[in-house]
């Protein structure tokens, strides 16, 4: 007996392990057929959100470099310049 229920455990965590959830009397062909289009479309998406994913970080991180790049200036500093420059004008 004790056996019996050994083997049946085993089947039943190798078909958990192949994603059969059900008994094998409750599984439609025309779904199991239509399983691995599901999973082709699904995979197809998975890369284009990856890929978007990669472009995205790429650009945060352009985004970052430039702003490292670019110098830091002040309000007060900048309105210095400005000064300097109109007071040059009107020399």
């Amino acid at each position: 007996m004790q056996l019996i229920l050994l083997q049946e455990t085993k089947e039943e965590k190798l078909q958990l392990d192949a994603g059969v959830t059900k008994p094998s009397t409750q599984i439609n062909p025309s779904a199991a057929e239509e399983a691995p289009e599901q999973l082709k479309n699904k995979i197809t998406l998975m890369d284009r959100e990856w890929q978007d994913l990669k472009f995205t970080n790429k650009i945060s991180s352009e985004r970052i470099r430039l702003s490292e790049l670019m110098p830091q200036t002040s309000p007060l500093r900048s309105r210095k310049d400005e000064n300097c420059q109109t007071r040059k004008r009107m020399s």
